[in-house]
């Protein structure tokens, strides 16, 4: 199983493939992102998708990841171990 796993930062945006638990890609991102997020689902299609975000992103990246895998938002309402 695939998992994209964002983190938008105040300095930087990274994501990375996951696949079965281990790191297989790592992107920095440019701009808002979403051109090159479109691109990593298309060429990696992945079935889950988490973000982590202290920045006000561009939406459009929730609704693509909705739309393309199983997505969560990491907020301070997450419950976490």
């Amino acid at each position: 199983m695939k998992t994209l796993c964002l983190d938008f930062g105040n300095t930087r945006m990274k994501s990375a493939i996951f696949e079965n638990g281990h790191l297989t890609h790592t992107f920095i991102l440019n701009g808002d992102g979403l051109s090159q997020i479109e691109e990593i689902v298309k060429d990696h299609q992945p079935e889950k998708s988490i973000l982590s975000s202290v920045i006000h992103h561009d939406t459009a990246i929730n609704d693509l990841l909705q739309s393309k895998t199983s997505f969560h938002l990491l907020n301070h309402l997450t419950k976490l171990n």
